[in-house]
C-alpha cells in the first residue's frame, strides 16, 4: 500500500507543475507565469488579498514546462509591480515578496477606479 501511495505521489508530481500565487497587495494584479526556458505559460488576474493556484498540466495536452518559473506581477495599466525569479514548482509566490516598485499608479480621475481599494 505504501508503494502505491508513493507511486501516485511521484506520478502526480511529475504530471504537472503548480504554483500558488498570493496577491498580498492592495491592487488588482495580473500574474504572468514564465517557464525556465522563457515560454509564456499564461496569466491570471488576482484580486487584492487573494490567492489562486496555477497548474501546468501536460496530461491535458500542453507540454510540461521547464522550471524554475518566473512570475511577473503587473498593474491594470500594464506597468510592472514586481518580479519573482527562480520559483520552484509547488511554491507560493507573493506580490510583496517580488522584486520591484510595489506600486500601481491610480488611473486619471476620468477613468474608473479599478486598481486600488478606497
Amino acid at each position: 500500500m505504501k508503494k502505491l501511495v508513493v507511486s501516485l505521489l511521484l506520478i502526480t508530481g511529475t504530471a504537472f507543475g503548480n504554483l500558488w500565487v498570493y496577491n498580498d497587495s492592495n491592487y488588482v494584479l495580473t500574474a504572468n507565469i514564465i517557464s525556465g526556458s522563457g515560454d509564456n505559460l499564461g496569466s491570471m488576474t488576482v484580486q487584492p488579498q487573494s490567492r489562486m493556484q496555477w497548474l501546468d498540466n501536460f496530461l491535458g495536452g500542453t507540454v510540461y514546462s521547464y522550471t524554475p518559473y518566473t512570475v511577473v506581477f503587473t498593474c491594470p495599466n500594464g506597468n510592472a509591480y514586481g518580479v519573482s525569479t527562480y520559483v520552484p514548482s509547488g511554491a507560493t509566490v507573493t506580490a510583496q515578496g517580488s522584486n520591484g516598485q510595489h506600486y500601481c499608479k491610480p488611473p486619471p480621475k476620468n477613468e474608473p477606479y479599478l486598481n486600488q481599494e478606497r
